[in-house]
């Protein structure tokens, strides 16, 4: 006969399952069945990270929505496993599944069914606790119990650590549970019906938390424990006591074992939490020890209902001090703060999911730090369609959103309106919620007022029907812990009273039923409202109003008036021709030893010309000038000028593929170069000519030029990576020379030192004003331009009158020691910092703003920059006009920002061969009969016509829904005296700024201060610094914002008294968390961890030889200091997991159902050999 008892198991059926779930136990089952070899059908969570998580596992993932049955449905399963699932899953989820469809709940059945089950049985005192995995049902928690556990509840528990012990009890089961699926061996217990206690998702303790001080110290402690959920998001609230008549939330309860003395609600001691001491940088938290009904109980982790911590010194100024006695909430009280809670709490999944979303809106390029002024502005006596009182504000409110989008605050994004609280008749009950909402800022398009007025009114409907959200749900939520809470722009519903800025806001509007009020920075913008708010009554679409007013507009108007004639056939050739008649034996070109007189130049040039109109140049053609900085250089650019066709320049020493795309793109019909070898001039199969004097076909003087025809093409870098090239026709070329000539003025009288390779477009300006002018150009070798010594030399040897530059070079000139001399100074290409004028304008005779695109030809405004004035552009040099235009191309006033455009006789004719690029920059706008060509700078214009440079609009950087712009930033950094250049940019969600200092780099800690009192937020305060011996740039001499080096990795910001562990654990924090510092006590969960991210920094200690963790002990241990004071005790007995007896009553379900793979240690090895 064959024993039984020894016959082998039969093998285990492995099952295909779906799991579903929002908690970090979805991905610790996942991993169990994986090991056991079952089939992850897919995983259903509205976490995303668990969604990645089992992307990158390889399961199928989606979120909780209307084709969830259809995703279910498509391939079969044979169990559902719902795992800290909130969600009723419907009837027809619970059928799909051939096996069984089992629920996790975090308690015993049947005695804690329903929300919260940890929360409430820390309330009841209970000693024992436990999770269940049963059926699913239509009905919550009432299927048969398949598996139990029973878990310890500890004196100091807090629901937070009690979930985590039933999580580990809960994965443990669920390896018992799995076990038995696998032998057929599930066995079900019915639940009693009259041991049932349930708790639905609104059931709250009665009194909204707050704590009375007749109630026994172990009550008080357990209400504060009850609402301790750690790390994690508590929907189930906060406790709070009544200090100094404010309410205050309590984190933390301890009763002390002395006896009582004094009647309840006596403050015995006001002091400082000894444990918060060692942070370094806050003051101590206070605390507070009162009597309690029994024994004295210590108050500590006190927070504002906003979560800020607070102080003894705050306490004391509460009136919190050793003899006064708290007030304990009466019974109406208590009543009406339970009222107003049991009403907010349908409409909080409302307002969490919004404030996850908070986008702030803001006026672009606020000026930090400019007196705020209260400006009235008046509105209009009738508003169509609205006749009472309350639609007269509502009308109001709608037409000053709009007023803001135009202003240029995004569309989308939130303003702070402030709205009555719940009004309990309690101040400390009503101190509880929010006096605002954010509020959205409407698309425009083509809307008309009425439609944007339906809208806000049926907002402004919703949010009253809702209520106020609770203050603490910014602590009380992990994911609004890193969204902004402040928002720059606030309105409110008002008709007097005194008007303040809310913390946070830069503006305030005050919208009454007859008048509105302007709280901020000084300017033109309330008067802009006002005129507003009056067309709109007569133009019922807000997107087609101007803004500004009547006589503004006339004044701008008045800005453009610019004209001048230009000669139709006076070309610049024909201009420097003139000269060579007036001057011919005078020098005109001279590069060290070589001179050529004006004379020579133009017979050289002519002769040239020749040369090539014989072998096919001419209007329409293009040809390449492959030449170094000599003579020969400009004999040949006016040469080309002189055949009529087009110039393309190509310096030698570009590299070689950036030479060859040119002249792929260019297609010139010839190549001058010079009579040697040209290693760096790819061969393209062009024919070549030399400069050098050849008896000519015949001389070409260029009379017959077209002014309408290009005169060269010249390459810029494109967003694409492939240069695009810029024609520039003759009457563009020679507007600018005339002009210029004029302001800043140039004579035959003056030398100008050209330092600029010509495939830059200003050394146009250096080589044909002078000559166009009489003057003399002096070319400076191209390695004498590149070093700021040489530079400096030869600009003190040859003494010229001129020099035009980038803020790079002036910089590099200033840094080799230049003392300066008398000098006309030209700076542009870039930004004109503020302190780089100051420096030069003590060294020269007169220093120019000068600012252009390319594709206007060099230059469009030049400006005299003055002793302790801040640069500034324009006005538009002859026949050049401006218009600021916002993002839909309409006019903007004086004070607004905006992109600027311009038009006149200096806009090119557009791209080479890139019609589509040529038709997206070069534009017809409405209302401007002639083409304007979009910069894509941005700018401010001023009262006096001028501009103020803001930026890039591509360079416009977003982070954690802030729009950042990098110049604002920058400014703000160079104003620091250890700060010679600056730059922003963002790299990997990290804001940082990369510095050239003066002398010592300043610590990051002194600039990040420096920031802070310039006026600039949070968000605009760089996280890391990079201190950097020069900024790059490019060929042109521009900031190459792509050839910055990657930030290094962020420093250990540990105390210099940290030991190794707490370094190693602070740095891996750092990594896993992407942040620049950490401190020893600052909480995982509160500097941005989460439940996955919790997982990595496990392995990493583990790869880092230090004692593996459990999960409990993560959570039980949040900041670096205990977390390696945890890992410094290796000879102290490690707890071995414990594994959970089974709940009474819940039958094993076979006898090896606790093999160690289903245990936490178990668990630990299962991720350590799927991590290798």
């Amino acid at each position: 006969m064959t024993d039984v008892r020894n016959a082998p198991l039969p093998p285990p059926t492995r099952f295909g399952c779906v799991l579903v779930g929002e908690s970090a136990m979805v991905t610790a089952c996942a991993e169990v069945l994986l090991e056991r070899g079952h089939r992850v059908r897919g995983v259903v969570s509205p976490d995303p990270e668990i969604r990645t998580w089992a992307e990158r596992a390889g399961l199928a993932a989606t979120g909780f929505g209307p084709d969830l049955v259809a995703w279910l449905a498509a391939e079969p399963f044979d169990h559902l496993f719902s795992v800290v699932n909130l969600r009723l899953l419907p009837p027809e989820v619970l059928e799909l599944p051939r096996g069984l469809a089992v629920n996790f709940h975090d308690g015993p059945l049947p005695r804690h069914a329903g929300r919260y089950a940890t929360a409430w049985a820390i309330l009841a005192g209970e000693r024992m606790h436990g999770v269940s995995w049963h059926l699913m049902t239509d009905q919550p928690d009432r299927g048969d119990v398949l598996v139990g556990r029973e878990v310890p509840v500890e004196a100091a528990e807090t629901s937070g650590t009690l979930n985590l012990k039933c999580l580990a009890a809960g994965i443990d089961a669920f390896g018992e549970l799995v076990h038995a699926l696998e032998r057929g061996t599930v066995r079900r217990r019915a639940q009693d019906p009259a041991g049932r206690g349930y708790h639905g998702r609104f059931d709250r303790p009665p009194g909204a938390g707050f704590l009375r001080w007749d109630r026994p110290a172990e009550q008080l402690a357990a209400a504060v424990r009850a609402a301790d959920f750690g790390p994690h998001a508590n929907a189930f609230g906060t406790a709070k006591a009544l200090l100094g008549g404010e309410p205050v939330v309590v984190r933390e309860l301890t009763p002390l074992p002395e006896p009582a003395r004094g009647v309840c609600g006596t403050v015995l001691a006001v002091g400082s939490d000894a444990g918060s001491e060692e942070r370094r940088d806050m003051e101590p938290e206070g605390t507070v020890t009162v009597v309690a009904d029994g024994r004295p109980v210590r108050l500590s982790g006190l927070r504002t209902v906003r979560g800020e911590p607070l102080t003894a010194a705050e306490l004391t100024a509460r009136g919190v001090r050793p003899g006064s006695r708290l007030a304990s909430p009466g019974a109406v009280l208590l009543a009406a703060a339970g009222r107003a809670e049991a009403a907010g709490l349908r409409a909080e999944p409302f307002w969490l999911r919004r404030l996850a979303g908070l986008t702030p809106a803001d006026l672009p390029f606020r000026a930090p730090g400019r007196p705020v002024t209260a400006t009235v502005v008046p509105v209009p006596a009738r508003l169509p369609g609205a006749e009472g009182e309350e639609e007269r504000r509502t009308w109001l409110l709608t037409a000053l959103l709009a007023f803001l989008v135009r202003l240029g605050a995004a569309p989308g994004t939130d303003v702070r309106l402030r709205l009555p609280g719940p009004g309990t008749g309690h101040p400390a009950v009503d101190a509880l919620y929010a006096d605002w909402i954010p509020l959205r800022l409407p698309e425009l398009g083509t809307r008309s007022q009425t439609e944007l007025h339906a809208e806000t009114a049926g907002l402004l409907r919703a949010a009253r029907e809702r209520g106020p959200f609770p203050h603490d749900l910014w602590t009380r939520c992990p994911k609004l812990r890193d969204r902004p809470c402040r928002l720059p722009i606030a309105l409110e519903l008002a008709d007097d009273g005194p008007m303040e800025l809310p913390l946070g806001s830069a503006l305030l509007i005050r919208v009454g039923k007859d008048r509105c009020e302007w709280l901020g920075a000084e300017g033109p913008l309330a008067g802009y409202a006002a005129a507003f708010l009056n067309e709109l009554t007569v133009v019922p679409r807000p997107a087609e109003l101007p803004l500004g007013t009547e006589e503004v507009r006339r004044t701008v108007a008045r800005w453009n008036e610019t004209a001048t004639g230009i000669p139709q056939d006076a070309g610049v050739h024909r201009l420097i021709a003139r000269q060579a008649r007036l001057r011919a034996d005078a020098p005109a070109v001279v590069c060290g030893r070589q001179v050529l007189t004006y004379g020579d130049l133009d017979r050289r040039s002519s002769e040239l010309a020749g040369r090539l109109r014989s072998r096919g140049a001419g209007p329409g053609r293009r040809v390449g000038v492959y030449l170094g900085r000599t003579p020969e250089l400009v004999v040949a650019l006016l040469a080309v000028l002189k055949s009529g066709a087009a110039y393309v320049p190509l310096d030698p020493l570009y590299p070689p593929a950036r030479i060859a795309g040119m002249i792929e793109d260019a297609a010139p019909a010839l190549l001058v170069t010079g009579p040697g070898p040209a290693p760096g001039l790819p061969l393209t199969g062009v024919e070549l000519v030399t400069p050098q004097p050849l008896p000519p076909a015949y001389d070409e003087d260029g009379i017959g030029v077209p002014g309408d025809s290009d005169a060269y093409v010249i390459y810029t870098s494109g967003s694409t990576g492939r240069p695009k090239g810029v024609r520039i026709t003759h009457r563009s070329l020679t507007n600018l020379v005339r002009a210029m000539a004029a302001n800043p003025g140039f004579t035959s009288r003056d030398r100008l030192l050209a330092v600029t390779t010509v495939c830059f477009d200003i050394a146009a300006l250096e080589l044909f004003v002078p000559l166009a002018t009489g003057g003399q150009v002096e070319l400076a070798p191209a390695e004498v331009a590149a070093d700021g010594f040489q530079l400096r030399e030869l600009l003190e040897r040859s003494r010229p009158t001129v020099l035009q530059a980038t803020p790079a070079t002036w910089r590099m000139l200033l840094e080799a020691g230049w003392s300066g001399q008398p000098l006309r100074m030209l700076c542009g290409g870039e930004a004109l910092p503020a302190d780089l004028a100051e420096e030069l304008l003590r060294r020269g005779d007169g220093l120019w703003n000068l600012y252009g695109p390319t594709e206007t030809t060099i230059w469009s405004s030049v400006t005299r920059v003055r002793p302790g004035e801040r640069p500034l552009l324009g006005p538009p040099i002859a026949n050049t006009r401006f218009h600021v235009l916002d993002a839909a191309q309409r006019p903007l006033p004086p004070g607004v920002p905006g992109e600027l455009y311009i038009g006149g006789a200096g806009v090119a004719a557009g791209y080479h061969d890139r019609p589509e690029l040529t038709a997206e920059r070069f534009v017809q706008v409405p209302h401007v009969p002639y083409r304007l060509y979009r910069t894509g700078d941005l700018v401010r214009q001023l009262t006096d016509g001028r501009l103020e440079y803001l930026g890039r609009a591509d360079e416009q950087l977003k982070l954690h829904g802030y729009r950042i712009e990098p110049a604002e930033i920058e400014a703000a950094l160079r104003d620091h005296p250890a700060v010679c250049e600056a730059v922003a940019v963002l790299r990997e969600e990290r804001l940082v700024a990369y510095l050239v200092p003066r002398g010592t780099p300043a610590p990051a800690a002194v600039l990040r201060a420096h920031l802070a009192a310039a006026g600039l937020p949070d968000y605009l305060i760089p996280s890391a610094f990079v201190p950097l011996d020069r900024i790059p740039r490019t060929a042109n001499g521009k900031t190459d914002r792509a050839a910055l080096p990657a930030p290094p990795a962020p420093e250990i910001a540990a105390p210099l008294d940290a030991d190794r562990t707490e370094r190693v654990i602070a740095e891996i924090w750092q990594q896993v968390l992407g942040l620049d510092r950490v401190g020893l006590d600052d909480n995982f969960f509160e500097v941005g961890g989460t439940s996955l991210l919790l997982m990595r920094v496990m392995a990493r200690l583990r790869t880092r030889a230090l004692l593996p963790l459990s999960r409990v002990e993560m959570f039980s241990h949040p900041t670096v200091r205990s977390l390696a004071r945890r890992l410094a005790l290796p000879a102290a007995p490690r707890p071995t997991p414990d594994v959970p007896r089974p709940a009474p009553g819940v039958p094993r379900q076979s006898a090896d159902a606790a093999r160690p793979v289903a245990t936490r240690a178990g668990l630990g090895e299962l991720r350590r050999r799927r991590g290798r």
